[in-house]
């Protein structure tokens, strides 16, 4: 920051914060690598059921979240009252890119494409298919999951949100931005992961309604 504040007093002050929030995103993305790479050795263990997604994923919203409240009266002292804006933008896409990153590991090694298709075909427990079999306690575990990690993102989306409006105080929030920041990486990978919840939950609750009336 000592450095960046020199840029306004030469009448650089768009350089300098492009190279504060560069700093800033560079902060961002050496926490995301500390916490994937915590990921990847979980996962590489022999019992990777427990893999910390969720709090993998909730670290790196909270170290975004924090870095956006700490540093907006800050950016706004030093390079204007539109500088919140451009704060709240740049750390959203490091956050889109590493979050995206950690669904992404979370739909690969869940292996949720191919379970949901097992699950659209009827690939249960009885199914005579056998080696083809969803588990629906597997499935139930799962569930879990993806509501977890959903329900952050959502959190999360709605702070940044929060604090985009609080940014634009004196003027309306217009639809488009609105609409380009909802529709970024972190939030399409979420519908993603949403469809496959979806089709998930419809599957273990037939199957346990047909055990029920087998009953």
């Amino acid at each position: 920051l000592r450095f960046a504040r020199l840029f306004p007093q030469l009448g650089l002050t768009e350089e300098g914060l492009q190279a504060y929030l560069s700093f800033l995103r560079g902060s961002v993305a050496a926490v995301a690598r500390e916490e994937f790479d915590g990921l990847s050795t979980a996962l590489a263990r022999a019992d990777s059921g427990a893999a910390p997604f969720v709090e993998t994923l909730t670290n790196l919203l909270r170290a975004v979240a924090v870095a956006v409240e700490e540093n907006t009266p800050v950016v706004r002292e030093h390079f204007g009252g539109l500088a919140p804006r451009e704060l709240v933008r740049e750390l959203q896409k490091e956050c889109d890119i590493r979050g995206t990153l950690v669904l992404q590991r979370f739909v690969e090694h869940r292996r949720l494409a191919a379970l949901a298709r097992r699950a659209r075909r009827g690939g249960g427990e009885g199914d005579s298919a056998g080696g083809d079999a969803v588990d629906p306690r597997e499935v139930e575990s799962f569930l879990e999951e993806m509501l977890l990690l959903g329900q952050r993102v959502e959190e999360f989306s709605g702070f940044m949100v929060a604090q985009l409006r609080a940014a634009h105080a004196d003027e309306v929030l217009p639809p488009a931005t609105l609409a380009s920041f909802r529709g970024g990486d972190l939030s399409q990978k979420e519908q993603e992961i949403l469809m496959y919840y979806v089709q998930l939950e419809e599957y273990f609750m037939s199957t346990n309604m047909r055990k029920a009336i087998d009953i």
